[in-house]
């Protein structure tokens, strides 16, 4: 067999190497990165667990299992992308109304484990929002950023 024949049947099982296991995933904040919605925020970490299928179509699917919707990632590789993890207004309080955005990138370091960043912003949508985030010294808007480590625990459960 030819060099370049080889090449080409490597190719297929180096894409499918790179997709992450179905299952039970386990999540650890590791580091508070960026902070611009001031100590006003006191981001302590998290950690929990959630599930990922493998759609096999290079995306994957994040169940948070925190009640917020799941949501798709594209894959390239060993690099993921969550461009929008969640999307939702709000509400503060006292007719106080926020939008939420986040995201998540990272790398799959083999079938089992990742790491990553996750990217929280949050931008006032009306004016009492803005009046107490001045009050308590919060910009609009404001973005906190972690890095996570997660790593797989098991199949999913029926």
């Amino acid at each position: 067999m030819s060099r370049h024949a080889a090449l080409w049947l490597l190719l297929p099982l180096a894409a499918c190497g790179s997709a992450p296991l179905s299952g039970t995933w386990e999540y650890t904040d590791e580091e508070q990165l960026e902070n611009t919605c001031s100590d006003a925020i006191d981001y302590d970490g998290a950690e929990g667990e959630f599930t990922v299928v493998d759609n096999g179509n290079g995306t994957i699917t994040v169940d948070p299992l925190d009640g917020t919707d799941p949501f798709d990632c594209d894959l390239k590789g060993s690099d993921f992308d969550c461009p929008e993890r969640l999307a939702e207004v709000v509400d503060l309080g006292g007719g106080a109304e926020a939008e939420i955005r986040a995201s998540a990138e990272g790398t799959f370091k083999g079938k089992d484990k990742a790491e990553g960043t996750q990217t929280a912003t949050m931008t006032c949508t009306n004016q009492q929002c803005e009046n107490i985030a001045a009050m308590v010294g919060i910009p609009s808007p404001c973005t906190v950023k972690v890095s996570f480590e997660a790593e797989w625990v098991g199949d999913l459960e029926e």
